[in-house]
């Protein structure tokens, strides 16, 4: 893997956009071993799994990523920031 993030994203990008869907997976998992709250790597997981038809598997990391950021917020909020 590209020692760089922003390399590493866009490279699984472009797997996505290959349809090399299992490589994308791989390339999600290296990014999350850098930044595991990329929401990038969210991204490249996700479109992995749709690709392979995986839809239900997809809308789950989607929406327990907005869960964790939304309970983020309102703790923010509650500590008065």
């Amino acid at each position: 893997m590209p020692d760089s993030l922003p390399i590493a994203i866009a490279l699984g990008n472009v797997l996505l956009e290959l349809g090399e869907w299992n490589e994308a997976e791989n390339q999600a998992a290296r990014i999350e071993a850098q930044d595991p709250q990329s929401p990038q790597a969210m991204t490249i997981r996700a479109g992995a799994l749709l690709g392979r038809g995986k839809l239900h598997e997809a809308l789950a990391i989607v929406k327990a990523k907005v869960a964790e950021r939304e309970n983020i917020t309102q703790a923010i909020k509650d500590l008065g920031g």
